[in-house]
Formats: structure tokens, sequence, C-alpha cells
């Protein structure tokens, strides 16, 4: 089927229209839905080289698979592009002197030239239909060869062809040379070349009269005067077909720069069924455009020196093809965040107030100084998306773990941050005038009156207001926002809380703590409920001082009771040690407050309880500041000859029991 006289004067008129001199890039997406962080970096890097040059970049649209188009993909291409600031020089919806930019416009084009390409013998129809296609696929498979298109049809002759075509549907293929070589010069992989006999006859035009991905590509790159592609590495393996296409037609060979990927970790690609790969998710997410585009240039692109933060303009400048790495690229979050934080905190402060407005009210809905609470995540948010769970605790109050309160640099115990929790509630609730500089000099005073590092009252109040280990501000940002009402009744749930939390975990070890079997029936016997040693302590210590009146019998029985309930004592506060703090007994020596005040009311009873002693040695060793390794309890005689009720194995040195002896470590 030659081409007529229109059709030869038409194809002349798409040649004239081709730019000549200066350099001209493309970027040619299909519109098949979001974009994906590497189309995105492909868009940047041939940005970047045609304004580095003063050249010309194009956006192309590249919907000949009719079959994966999506619906608005090609609107939120325009948008993306126009969020990242790569604004094309012809495009679509721009237009541009070699319209129309959208391949499926261009269907005439490509037959017309599927035709020349015949005509100067470096094509041909094909008619083979899928049932010949698959028999040879299975030949092939049988074979273990790789399939290659037995290229019969390209053997028929002029006659035979004619016949067909006026019958049958067909296909163009690209008729490859059976022998020799084929090779280009990349400029980042530098010289690629194939065995022509591993090639196979591609089709180039299909039956529908749309062409393929490879053949619309090289027609359209002539034709808008391509000189320079930039695309991902794995298109290397096809590239061959393209110089042989151009060599077919005659054409220049535009210069190929092939990027390696971006990999999420060294085997897996970034993956769109993960999220983790669309430029609008990040956008969402709060990673501001500048950071992202930024990032994205510097995967598989290295500038030079030590410098890694480039605005656009900058970026445009450093750019150089020399510099793009051959090598996959991991994309490390971590580091994106972190240069996301650098770009936020150098917005002027009502830049990230506007920026940020959205994501607080995501995340309080109750009234709130939002300039305020802009300013102080200002100072410490990396991502935007992060502010609504950094303040999710300002419309309702979380249930939290109080061993929060207890932070390990500080030595602090549970009554003395019940001391400074009141302390702060007493000065706050005196405050007239609710304002950040008014609450900030109010707990500074009241730092410098209990003599006390800033921290020790600071950290229990963040706490207390936010029931959270990391906030984006401290205790008195937070306690400005929340409001003086909000604030002191937070405080007051807090010393509630931590008073629970003093408690709680001694009667449950007491519970759990196994009783020492009695010898005297009349006092208890050995199946008694753990769960009554508190009360029977409670009793006890109500008996008087003195007890003169007291028959043997009554007395020993008020002796059995406190023995056992000395010795729970004693497995109580091992448990409590092991359960809660580990090494760390500050939070152990306040605990068992509660018993130690029991056990101050037995000891000035007149009875020979020989374990009151040791037990009360057991709670005050846990008061000195000492490692827990070394703290041993000084013990009689009468008290060593009572290991079998203890069950516990004295140290070698003489009188003297070791802390993680009873611990049972």
């Amino acid at each position: 089927m030659s081409l007529t006289a229109n059709e030869r004067a038409y194809m002349e008129s798409l040649e004239s229209r081709i730019p000549a001199g200066g350099l001209r890039t493309r970027f040619a997406p299909s519109p098949t839905g979001f974009m994906h962080l590497g189309n995105l970096r492909t868009a940047l890097y041939t940005y970047l080289l045609a304004k580095k040059a003063n050249g010309v970049f194009v956006l192309r649209i590249e919907d000949t698979d009719q079959e994966r188009l999506v619906d608005g993909a090609m609107e939120l291409i325009y948008e993306t592009l126009r969020t990242a600031g790569l604004t094309y020089d012809e495009g679509p919806d721009v237009g541009g002197v070699v319209a129309p930019y959208i391949q499926s416009e261009r269907r005439e084009i490509y037959q017309l030239y599927a035709r020349l390409l015949i005509e100067r013998g470096n094509g041909y129809y094909c008619f083979c239909d899928k049932a010949i296609l698959d028999e040879q696929r299975s030949i092939s498979k049988a074979s273990r060869v790789p399939h290659l298109y037995d290229r019969r049809c390209s053997f028929l002759t002029a006659e035979e062809t004619a016949s067909k075509l006026a019958a049958m549907p067909y296909v163009i293929r690209q008729k490859t040379p059976s022998a020799g070589k084929t090779f280009f010069d990349d400029l980042v992989f530098g010289r690629v070349e194939v065995d022509n006999s591993t090639l196979d006859d591609a089709v180039l035009l299909k039956s529908d009269g749309l062409p393929t991905y490879n053949f619309a590509n090289v027609v359209d790159d002539h034709l808008m005067g391509i000189t320079h592609v930039i695309r991902g590495s794995e298109y290397l393996p096809s590239t061959p077909k393209y110089i042989l296409l151009y060599e077919g037609f005659g054409w220049q060979i535009p210069e190929y720069i092939h990027v390696a990927p971006i990999m999420k970790d060294a085997t897996q690609k970034l993956s769109k069924r993960h999220g983790d790969a669309y430029f609008s998710d990040f956008v969402a997410k709060g990673y501001t455009v500048e950071a992202l585009l930024n990032y994205l240039a510097l995967l598989g692109f290295s500038p030079g020196g030590e410098e890694e933060k480039f605005s656009l303009a900058e970026l445009t400048k450093v750019f150089d093809i020399k510099g793009i790495s051959k090598y996959p690229s991991i994309f490390d979050q971590k580091n994106l965040n972190s240069l996301n934080g650098s770009y936020l905190r150098a917005m002027t402060s009502d830049d990230f107030h506007e920026a940020a407005l959205p994501y607080i009210k995501q995340g309080v809905k109750c009234d709130i100084d939002t300039a305020f609470a802009a300013a102080v995540l200002q100072k410490r948010c990396e991502v935007l998306g992060e502010i609504p769970e950094l303040f999710d605790f300002f419309d309702e109050m979380p249930d939290f773990d109080p061993q929060l309160f207890f932070n390990k640099k500080m030595k602090v115990t549970p009554v003395l941050i019940e001391e400074h929790l009141q302390a702060m509630i007493d000065v706050l609730t005196d405050i007239n005038t609710w304002t950040a500089a008014n609450i900030g000099d109010t707990l500074d005073r009241l730092i410098g009156q209990l003599e006390i590092k800033s921290s020790v009252l600071l950290w229990p109040l963040r706490i207390a207001l936010s029931g959270k280990e990391y906030t984006a501000g401290g205790g008195k940002e937070i306690c400005y926002l929340l409001g003086k009402e909000k604030s002191v009744e937070r405080l007051r749930q807090a010393i509630v809380k931590l008073a629970d939390f003093t408690i709680t975990p001694i009667i449950a070890a007491i519970e759990k703590a196994p009783l020492v079997e009695s010898n005297i029936e009349t006092a208890t016997d050995s199946d008694i409920a753990p769960a009554a040693t508190i009360s029977m302590m409670e009793e006890t210590s109500a008996l008087p001082s003195v007890l003169a009146d007291t028959n043997e019998e009554e007395k020993s029985a008020i002796e059995e009771n406190i023995t056992i309930c000395a010795n729970n004592t004693i497995r109580a506060v091992a448990s409590v040690a092991k359960l809660n703090v580990g090494e760390d007994t500050t939070l152990l020596s306040n605990s068992i407050k509660p018993i130690m005040d029991i056990l101050d009311r037995l000891i000035p009873m007149e009875f020979a309880c020989e374990d009151i002693p040791l037990c009360l040695d057991v709670v005050n060793v846990f008061r000195e500041d000492i490692p827990l390794e070394q703290k041993t309890i000084s013990r009689t005689e009468a008290l060593l000859e009572r290991e079998k009720h203890l069950d516990i194995a004295p140290e070698t040195e003489a009188g003297c029991i070791s802390v993680p002896k009873i611990l049972g470590e």
C-alpha cells in the first residue's frame, strides 16, 4: 500500500515543523493514575537538563495503551507538574509548534510512518492470527529457547501481501537484521550493544491502527525535535530496537540517558500497592514540595560537595548528567523527614501557620491558640502529618501508665512528684491572666523556691497534662494551650492516678506472696487467704502498745499474725522490686510506704517477733542511693536461723544477706 502524493506532502509538512537547534527534552507519562515518585524524578531530571541549557521542556501524553487508561489521570499529570513547579514549555494544555501532544490524536501520523518504514524495507505487514502466534510460543517453550516471531510474513511476495491486505486484519512489524550487532552509547551506562539475532520483529502498528509504545516514541521524538531522552534503566534492553528504527528511517538518533531505579530497600522497588510511591500521597502527609523535589533530585544524582539542600533554581544550576549514578538508590524516609523538617523550620512563622493549620484542626477540635501552637510545632515538627497525633490529647486525656512520671535521669519518688503536682496546682490557680509568659514566670519561680532542676518539675507536668512521653511542646506550652481550668483539673487527676499506682502493685504483690505456715492453731491456718494480709496488719497495728493483761494464748496468736505479716511484707517488697523497677529502686522505696507505715506502728508493741526488724531493714535499705547489687542487710544470729521460713540463701559474709538474693536474682 504505497503512500499517495497528498500523504507524502503531509509528512513533509510535519518534517518541516521540527524545531532546529537548541536542546529539547520531553517527559512522556501514561495517564494511568497518580504519579509515581520514580516518574516524577524522571520529569525533574528532564526539566533540569532543559532549563540548564536554556532549552525546551516538552510534555507529551502517551495514551496508546487504551486498556490501562484511568479517567482523570491526564488532569492529575498537569496538576502534579504544576504543584512541583516543573513548568513545561510545550504540551497538550499549553500548545506548541509540533502539536498535537497526545498520542491518541496522532494516530494517522503513526500509520503513515509505519507504511514509510515498509517502503524503505525495514518493516512488513503481518497477518498471523492468535492461533499461529500461540503455536509458535508453545514450540519455543518446549524447545526452551526465547520466543521470537518466525518472520514468515516477511517472506510474502508483493502480490500475496496485497491479496491479504484486502481480506485480512494485519499488524505492521519491524524488520530487524538477523546478523551483526546493534549498539548505542548511553550517557550514564556507556556503550550498550546486542546481537541482532536476539531481537524480535516487534509489532509497530497494532490491528486497531494504534502504535505500540516503542514505535510511537521514536516517531514522536523525531517529529518533536527531541535531542535528549531521559528514562528509566528498565528500558535499556529495548533501546537497540529504537536505534534500528532511527537507522531504518535515516533519522538522527537522540542522546539517551537511562537512570537507575529508586528502591524501597536492597531488593524491593517502591511499591504502588503499598502506598509508598505516589507524589500526591507524600504531599497529603505533609511533606513540602520543595523537600520532596530536593530529596528526589539527590536519589541518583550527586552535585558534588557537602551541600544537600537545594531549591529548584539551585538544582538547575548544579545539575549535570555526569553526576547521575548507574546504581539504584535507596529511598530512606528518615533522611527525607530530616530534610523536610529543615524546610519547615526555614519557613516564616506565617507561612508555617498557614501550612500547619489544617493538620492542627484535624488533631484538635477544641479552641486553642493555633498561632502559638504552630510556633511550638515549627521548632520540632518534621512532617506536618505528624501534628494530629501530637495534639490528640487536647480534646481527651488518654489513659497512660503512671510509670511515665519516673524518668530514669531524675531521682524522684511518687511522694515527691505528688508534692510537686500539688505545688503547681496551687501556683497555677493563682494566675489571673492566663498567658504563656505568666505561666512560664510562675513555674520558674516555683522551681527556684523548691531548689530543683527545671526538668524535675516540668517532666511530670508534661506527663500529667498530655499522658505522653513525647510531645511537640513542653509542659509550659501545653499548659497555656489547654487553658487554666483544664490544666488544673488534669493535674488533680494525675495525683489521684499516682496514688492508685502507688498502692495497687503493693496490694497485688502481697496477695500473691505465699504465707508462712503457722504453728499456732488458734491464730490461723496455712490456708488463710493472702488477701487477708493487709487487713490483718491493720487490725494488729491498732492494738494498744502495752497489753499487760493479755493472756499468753492471745499474745502468741497476735505474735504469729505479726510474724506472718512481716514475712509477707518482705516477699511483697521483693515482688514489687522485680515487677516494677528492676534495678531502679527509687520507685520501690516509695511504693512500699503504706507497708512501712504499718510496720512503724507494729514496732513499739512488746512482742518477740524476730522478723519485724528484718522487714524494716528490707524496706529501709531501698532508700539508700547505692547500686542494687551492693545492697546488703545486717542480720542477727537469731534471724539467720529463720532461713527456712524466708527461703533465702545467705551470702557467705556472716550476718549479711544481699538484696539481689531476696529478689531471686
